[in-house]
């Protein structure tokens, strides 16, 4: 995977340190609570991220993990000499009303305060109750044997950019509080989408799809170069050879008609597949070179007669004046696969996939004839 520079790249979560005492008090010195704020998505603060899917709202139900570390001097290493964990380091956080923000807690519940003289270090993990074992280090964040949770149990699974060099005197002065310390998260997984077109007279109503044989295990390491001047993350997996099938749709939903004549790809075309009321619009799954194996397998019926069709996922081409091969779905990018029935689709007995990239990372469509 292509090295990022975590500083002005990566998809992100701002989570805020925010302290709900008044301007009085801040300025006289009163010790102040370390609080976060709503995490969210950076570059489109209305969409967030929910344990169990990707949704609109960062739920106050949710937790995520905190990482800390304190030192005199500015920060040179995660662990270098001088730089010590914080008392709050590796803290699940959770929401707490009273501050209305995500504060770490000592045992009996006093809050954590600001340190005098002292300069604290940030990153986090979200959310907290990963289904594997994680730790973090001078190389970041490492994530030890995942395994994609089954379809409706899946969420959104992120890790940070660290902030770093932050105190008392960060904190800013907003509307309903004390706002201070971002953090950024990047996503973790990749987004898998559907979405459903029918630009023929006849009625099309998807009744199934299927992933198959798709890498479902493997660890995580975000790979940090540390260096203050040109601070580098190499965020990888690596995969086990363990693979699973993933139903992302099972019931009845009916392809939207358009023109006939449409030949554009525009936001109108792309409908949600889940109008079913389904659990789960999207899969989030294992970021991963295709394999032969890996196929996409679509039951629908047409005026009422019942077909299936299946095409492998790699070598999908985008629909772009130079057409590129998509071998691989990367980490943090989300892919909507778009079925599209057409006079052609009926005359060749074909249909079109047609995936696209949208929301996270942008990228051009794709398009495979079954």
């Amino acid at each position: 995977m292509k090295k990022i520079l975590l500083t002005t790249v990566i998809a992100s979560v701002a989570l805020v340190s925010c302290v709900k005492e008044d301007a009085t008090n801040l300025q006289n010195g009163a010790k102040q609570k370390i609080t976060f704020d709503t995490p969210v998505l950076y570059g489109n603060e209305n969409s967030r991220a929910n344990v169990l899917g990707e949704v609109e709202t960062y739920q106050t139900s949710e937790k995520f993990t905190i990482y800390a570390v304190s030192h005199t001097n500015e920060f040179i290493g995660w662990e270098a000499q001088g730089v010590a964990p914080a008392e709050f380091n590796n803290t699940i956080v959770s929401y707490d009303p009273t501050v209305n923000g995500w504060a770490p807690k000592q045992v009996g519940g006093d809050y954590y305060y600001w340190e005098n003289g002292k300069m604290m270090s940030f990153a986090a993990c979200s959310p907290a109750d990963v289904n594997a074992i994680s730790s973090y280090d001078e190389a970041g964040l490492e994530i030890t044997d995942f395994e994609v949770p089954a379809v409706g149990e899946q969420y959104d699974l992120m890790f940070s950019e660290r902030s770093l060099n932050k105190t008392s005197n960060d904190m800013t002065v907003g509307e309903e509080g004390y706002k201070g310390v971002q953090i950024k998260f990047q996503h973790a997984l990749s987004s898998i989408r559907f979405a459903l077109v029918n630009s023929y007279e006849k009625d099309v109503v998807l009744t199934d799809i299927e992933i198959k044989d798709v890498f479902n295990k493997g660890t995580f390491n975000e790979n940090i170069t540390e260096d203050p001047e040109d601070y580098i993350a190499d965020p990888k997996w690596t995969l086990e050879s363990t693979t699973a099938n993933y139903v992302a749709f099972a019931g009845e939903a009916t392809f939207p008609k358009i023109a006939k004549d449409a030949t554009e790809w525009t936001a109108e075309l792309v409908k949600d597949v889940m109008t079913s009321g389904s659990t789960c619009n999207q899969l989030l799954l294992m970021p991963q070179d295709l394999s032969e194996d890996a196929i996409l397998l679509v039951h629908y019926t047409v005026d009422g007669k019942e077909n299936t069709k299946e095409v492998a996922l790699k070598g999908l081409k985008t629909k772009a004046a130079t057409p590129a091969a998509i071998d691989s779905w990367e980490m943090g990018t989300r892919y909507t696969y778009i079925l599209m029935y057409s006079q052609e689709t009926a005359a060749k007995d074909k249909i079109y996939f047609a995936p696209e990239v949208a929301g996270w990372v942008d990228a051009d469509q794709i398009i495979v004839n079954l």
